[in-house]
């Protein structure tokens, strides 16, 4: 299905599925994807979607996955901001400890993908 989507959008979709940029660009777990570029989603997973610029997407979602539109994004700011500071410290090494299921694999995702 095709979807037109705004600048500033934010989308949750759950796998398994798969997304494909016709025009303009969006990010998908902090990864830029760019026209011509897509990525599939696994069963059992949920990622966030932010579009970047005014685009055209090609989503395809099949059961149970889904879906649909929040009103402001998942990824924290502190996120950002910690990793703007690794990219200014120009750290070349980065452990991340936590808790068991409290997101610490998905900030190494994002990590990994912005820088």
């Amino acid at each position: 299905m095709e979807y037109k989507v705004n600048k500033g959008d934010v989308y949750i979709l759950k796998g398994p599925g798969k997304v494909g940029v016709k025009r303009g660009r969006i990010e998908a777990v902090g990864k830029s994807v760019k026209s011509g570029e897509e990525f599939l989603i696994p069963l059992g997973k949920s990622i966030p979607l932010e579009v970047k610029e005014k685009s055209i997407l090609s989503i395809e979602v099949k059961k149970p996955g889904e879906i649909r539109r929040i009103k402001e994004r998942t990824i924290p700011s502190s996120w950002d901001n910690l990793i703007s500071h690794i990219v200014k410290e120009k750290a070349r090494t980065i452990l991340v400890l936590g808790e068991v299921d409290t997101g610490k694999s998905f900030f190494a995702t994002y990590l990994a993908n912005k820088l």
